[in-house]
């Protein structure tokens, strides 16, 4: 699916409504965009290297702080940077990329780079325990966008907001 135009902008902005509504009103009962319970947003790609499964998800009604998406299966991503295969398992929970509220009309949480921000956030949550630093872990999420079709110039920008910005920690080497 590299380059192809996303294919489901309404869905997007109904996300996107609805996210900002739970920001505003916190506490209340908004309904979750219904279409959309689980499913399937990007399918994998068919050439070696990059994501090797689809991507399932359910959306949870959560406090806006928490993470809001499950992976109803698991995650799996080749990275040419480590070269191996990095997978999220099915269950975790994501919040897809940590972008602060204010930023959110240039780059909102969610987009054709949210599989990478998925792998990034797995492996900030292990924090090195895979033998991966914060480092490494930010130029799997460059490598990551730059294979879903994200421009170049938006996926360095916001490479360079996790490398400066980021979680910071160091690879635990397991012998």
């Amino acid at each position: 699916m590299r380059g192809a135009k996303d294919s489901r902008p309404d869905y997007h902005r109904r996300l996107a409504w609805y996210h900002f509504r739970k920001w505003l009103f916190p506490d209340s009962k908004i309904p979750i965009p219904e279409e959309k319970m689980s499913t399937v947003f990007y399918k994998a790609e068919l050439e070696p290297g990059g994501f090797l499964t689809d991507l399932f998800l359910k959306v949870h009604d959560v406090p806006i702080r928490e993470r809001p998406y499950e992976l109803l299966r698991p995650l799996r991503y080749f990275s040419e940077e480590v070269a191996k295969v990095i997978e999220a398992p099915q269950g975790y929970r994501t919040d897809f990329a940590s972008v602060p509220r204010i930023f959110w009309r240039i780059i909102p949480p969610f987009g054709r780079y949210h599989r990478a921000a998925v792998i990034h956030d797995y492996l900030c949550e292990l924090a090195g325990s895979t033998g991966v630093d914060s480092k490494t872990a930010a130029k799997i999420f460059h490598e990551a966008m730059l294979i879903a079709g994200v421009n170049r110039v938006k996926a360095s920008t916001m490479y360079y907001m996790v490398r400066w910005f980021g979680p910071r920690f160091k690879a635990n080497l397991v012998v």
